[in-house]
């Protein structure tokens, strides 16, 4: 009789169980800030679809910490979520907090694919912290093909649209200084990301022109 092959990879995950979000405590060497345009962002998308995925977290001595799913947690707040739980030691939920978003954050995007799913995104493209995410994804795409990047999946006559209620002005900043001291005047909330200074932010034309001191 032959005998079963043994599984390349372990399975962590003992059970699902849903508490209140509250209940869950953040990790102590969380190293995601959340600013507010992506709690805006993920309240637009949760509030028109609901709640689709899990968190994950671990049982402590000091009860559920939680290894990926900060942000939900602190939105939901008093209201039930599914916590996934892992049977990981303290030093395995640091290598995975270390290496869970930014492993994902590698993937590479094909612009044509993207594109097709938009016309079913409906009200969420009317968010202007969305709208923006969206176009920072088609603008990288794009100029990794100006570039000649071989990972991109770029489709000539595929590229996106800017929405047709909006229109665009691009200003560049060309140092650490003027992005600091264009968001400080602007009131933006500056973001770092991973091997990049600064990202593209949104303020809406009528605030624009108060601050132009424009009637």
């Amino acid at each position: 009789m032959a005998s079963k092959s043994k599984a390349k990879y372990k399975n962590r995950i003992q059970k699902m169980i849903q508490v209140k979000a509250s209940e869950l405590r953040g990790h102590p060497d969380n190293w995601r800030l959340h600013p507010a345009h992506q709690v805006s962002a993920l309240n637009a998308v949760m509030e028109e679809i609901g709640i689709v995925d899990a968190v994950i977290a671990r049982e402590t001595d000091d009860g559920l910490q939680l290894i990926d799913g900060h942000l939900r947690s602190e939105i939901l707040g008093d209201e039930m979520i599914s916590v996934i739980i892992v049977d990981l030691d303290e030093k395995e939920a640091a290598q995975m907090l270390a290496t869970f978003d930014p492993i994902g954050e590698l993937a590479i995007t094909d612009n044509a694919a993207f594109a097709r799913l938009l016309p079913d995104l409906g009200p969420l493209t009317e968010h202007a912290d969305l709208r923006l995410l969206l176009d920072q994804i088609h603008t990288e795409a794009v100029v990794k093909q100006d570039k000649g990047d071989a990972d991109s999946h770029y489709v000539a006559g595929m590229e996106l649209e800017p929405h047709e209620h909006y229109d665009y002005i691009v200003v560049s900043a060309v140092s650490t200084h003027e992005w600091n001291v264009l968001c400080t005047k602007l009131g933006l909330e500056p973001t770092k990301r991973r091997n990049r200074v600064g990202a593209a932010r949104g303020i809406s034309a009528k605030k624009l022109l108060d601050l132009l001191g424009d009637e």
